[in-house]
């Protein structure tokens, strides 16, 4: 049928009227061939499918070729087959348009071939580039190119989670050459950038947005970096799971910052320089791949994370109020065996303090989450509140206690035990900041009444206590008159989350 607009196609009402002799045919203008191929253009965008476009050709002559000059090519959950199939119609068709706007392309299946769909690329010199790859195709124990795209503005390519990442390779280039000089945006996960991200971001001259993904952990790449210098950088996301030794991170411009990584450690700190004197909106999140290294007694550091408070239009003015948050996460071993490393301890979280970034950081909340075995937390909390950047800075402490469930009511600490030095009731500590503490998963056990009276004696202008006890574990008439000498500070008690 030829769908022409100066044809009309009679009603399924007309034809039931003339059987019945109620009338002549009506006829109905067929308005969609009427219309321009520009508009058809769009019309077949919308569907965001290369396939169901190309089956508009049933329809009539005219719509045979109009599919392959969309400027949009969208392959949403289809095989590498048909991927290739169309691309090589489009190609062959003397119509088609040699460059579109976008080539989306997510494979429902695996394949090892996937490596063409990045050559097909540079035929097309798409605006947009998007690539995802479920895994399973891409544990490959090959490279894979990376094409040259002059015009592309937005580079995504993923791999579904797998268990190492792929490499990425730049092709040869000449001295002075620029891979990608339009690139603003690019997104890379389960890909590893060969040379390191400082060697891909060198071609990257106008890139914006860098999201940076890689989970997984291999054996070849034993001098890991994450270096990142680039000009022109305003957004950073970067989820990096591999080890790192080095985390190097200067864009001048840059003003949002998220940063999770894990750091491998070898006897020496970890080297953390974060230099971005703009950035107002930043999340830092640091996990020690070696806690034995930075311990303190028989507890050892996991994460140390800093992070800016969370806002949104309706809460802009009163995140300007808010501190910074530092979070430490330690755990403690079942045995309570251990050497006592304090200054490695403290010199390794402060080392993740020595941001430079916009924020103040004079003001944080500190959140302390520990997973003890039965041991005493009252020294360590001791300690971390003492340390030189914290103690004059806390205006917020936070204790989240999480107690294995075969632990729970039983006291695994004896006298040769290192969780609980004798001194740590007798210190002094001026917590001259220091005005809300709340313990979640509070246990009644007598040290941690201790902790509650010295933390009292230390902060002058505190004023809010609150204790989340575990079932069964309420004392409140204890803990009220512990503080029946500040008549000042509110005491409550509240169920644990």
């Amino acid at each position: 049928m030829d769908l022409r607009s100066a044809r009309y196609i009679a009603s399924g009402e007309a034809r039931r009227r003339v059987e019945l002799g109620r009338g002549a045919p009506s006829v109905v203008p067929d308005h969609i061939s009427a219309l321009p191929d520009d508009l058809l253009l769009l019309i077949l965008v919308r569907l965001h499918c290369v396939a169901t476009a190309a089956r508009t050709g049933a329809l009539a002559r005219r719509w045979r070729i109009l599919w392959t000059q969309i400027p949009a090519l969208v392959f949403p959950d289809v095989s590498f087959r048909c991927v290739t199939t169309a691309l090589d119609a489009l190609l062959d068709s003397p119509a088609a348009t040699c460059e579109v706007s976008l080539l989306e392309i997510r494979l429902a299946c695996a394949t090892r071939r996937f490596t063409e769909l990045l050559r097909d690329a540079t035929l097309f010199q798409p605006e947009e580039f998007l690539l995802a790859v479920p895994w399973g195709a891409c544990n490959l124990h090959q490279s894979v190119d990376l094409p040259r795209l002059n015009r592309t503005t937005s580079i995504s390519l993923s791999i579904g989670d797998g268990k190492y990442p792929t490499d990425l390779r730049l092709p040869p280039t000449a001295a002075g050459e620029c891979l990608f000089p339009a690139l603003t945006t690019l997104v890379l996960s389960g890909y590893y950038a060969e040379g390191g991200l400082a060697t891909l971001l060198s071609h990257c001259p106008r890139l914006i947005v860098l999201r940076y993904a890689v989970r997984g952990h291999w054996a070849s790449h034993q001098d890991y970096a994450i270096t990142i210098h680039s000009a022109t950088l305003r957004e950073l996301v970067v989820e990096e799971s591999a080890m790192a030794n080095r985390v190097d991170v200067a864009p001048p411009v840059l003003n949002q910052l998220t940063v999770s990584c894990y750091c491998l450690i070898r006897g020496d700190l970890t080297t953390v320089s974060i230099v971005a004197p703009v950035a107002e909106k930043v999340w830092w999140r640091c996990r020690q791949s070696n806690g034995l290294s930075s311990g303190f007694g028989c507890w050892y550091l996991q994460t140390v994370s800093l992070m800016t408070p969370p806002s949104s239009p309706a809460l802009a003015a009163e995140a300007r109020r808010r501190p910074w948050l530092l979070r430490i996460d330690a755990h403690c071993r079942r045995k309570g065996s251990g050497s006592w490393i304090t200054d490695r301890f403290e010199k390794e979280v402060e080392n993740h303090l020595q941001l430079q970034v916009a924020a103040d950081l004079s003001a944080m909340d500190l959140e302390l989450h520990l997973v003890s075995a039965g041991h005493v937390y009252g020294a360590l909390a001791v300690y971390l509140l003492g340390m030189r950047r914290v103690r004059t800075a806390v205006r917020r402490l936070k204790l989240a206690l999480t107690i294995p469930e075969g632990y729970r009511g039983k006291r695994r600490c004896n006298g040769l035990c290192r969780c609980e030095p004798t001194q740590w009731r007798s210190q002094s500590i001026s917590l001259t900041e220091l005005e809300e503490v709340e313990i979640d998963g509070f246990q009644g056990e007598n040290h941690e009444f201790d902790f509650l009276e010295v933390v009292s004696r230390w902060a002058p202008i505190l004023r809010r206590v609150t204790v989340k006890p575990l079932e069964g574990a309420a004392n409140d008439a204890k803990i009220q008159g512990i503080f029946k000498a500040h008549p000042s500070v509110e005491c409550c008690a509240l169920p644990s989350e």
